[in-house]
């Protein structure tokens, strides 16, 4: 999976490519284990996300977690039609702010 993030005035966005699975979700969260630090919003960008497994969702709800506990928002967007399913039988379109 390729992780690409973009800052700017104080809004981080990051994008995802490939596949978020139980290979690459250590590696996410790793990578964004301090992104709540000195922005206002942090946007997830799925447009480029083809796979995500119940690793992925698992690091989505920890950033959503440390989302709420900083105050800022975090946004996911682009997600496909096979993902917005997933979202939804998993409830994590009640629990994530997507758009």
């Amino acid at each position: 999976m390729k992780i690409t993030q973009n800052k700017v005035n104080e809004i981080l966005k990051i994008s995802l490519e490939g596949k978020l699975d139980t290979t690459t979700a250590s590696q996410l969260q790793a990578d964004l284990s301090d992104v709540f630090i000195n922005v206002k919003e942090v946007h997830l960008d799925f447009t480029h996300l083809v796979y995500i497994s119940s690793a992925g969702l698992r690091v989505l709800l920890i950033l959503e977690k440390q989302s709420k506990s900083s105050g800022i928002p975090m946004i996911i967007s682009g997600l496909s039609q096979e993902l917005l399913e997933i979202f939804s039988i998993t409830g994590f379109d009640k629990i994530l702010r997507i758009e």
